[in-house]
């Protein structure tokens, strides 16, 4: 149901990643991204809440370590060389989560270790979703319907999946973030060097520890 990934793309990662070896992916969904790093030469851990998604990322990447681990809780076994971290605080809405969050990949990492993080951006968000508050889709007989609003500052989605013989609803609440916010929680975490660029209505931040 998603043609392709958000930014950064798979191919990009791999770009900013170079000359590094162990990499954490994040809540690493399905894993595409970690199969691309995997098989780009990087040694990759991912991690995830869901048991569902890593079984898919398993049958992706046999040869990957997967974990079920929260970003909050969840440590290697040694400080790494990387972290890529896609939409998951995204889903955080409470300011000292978002900012406990990035003190735990903060913690991830070597000294040197970069972070490549990837957030909604706040208004432009806003504008996507006013331009086009409803996303269909449909594949394999398959229907997708996906319907968001802004209140405030909180994007709130209603979902929809479902089949001739099956129908699931999901609503769940997002706050997208700032330029701002991204450095000045990236800075309070105690990452050292942080640049940030706007790619359609994403942020993504590398943040060096």
């Amino acid at each position: 149901m998603v043609p392709s990934p958000a930014a950064p793309q798979p191919d990009e990662a791999a770009r900013l990643f170079a000359g590094r070896k162990a990499i954490v992916d994040a809540g690493c969904g399905t894993g595409r991204h970690t199969a691309f790093l995997a098989n780009a030469g990087f040694t990759v851990v991912g991690i995830d809440a869901s048991e569902a998604m890593l079984e898919v990322a398993r049958s992706r990447v046999p040869d990957v370590q997967f974990e079920v681990g929260d970003v909050f809780s969840w440590r290697p076994p040694a400080p790494v060389d990387g972290v890529l971290c896609r939409g998951v605080f995204n889903d955080i809405t409470d300011d000292e989560q978002r900012q406990r969050g990035l003190d735990a990949l903060f913690d991830y990492l070597r000294p040197g270790g970069l972070l490549v993080l990837s957030v909604r951006e706040i208004e432009k968000s806003r504008a996507r979703y006013a331009r086009e508050p409803v996303l269909t889709r449909s594949e394999g007989g398959v229907f997708f319907r996906s319907e968001a609003h802004f209140v405030g500052d909180i994007v709130v989605v209603e979902e929809t999946l479902s089949s001739e013989d099956a129908r699931a609803d999901h609503r769940f609440e997002m706050k997208p973030w700032s330029l701002t916010e991204v450095a000045d929680r990236a800075a309070a975490a105690g990452f050292t060097r942080i640049e940030r660029r706007i790619e359609a209505d994403r942020i993504v931040a590398a943040c060096v520890r």
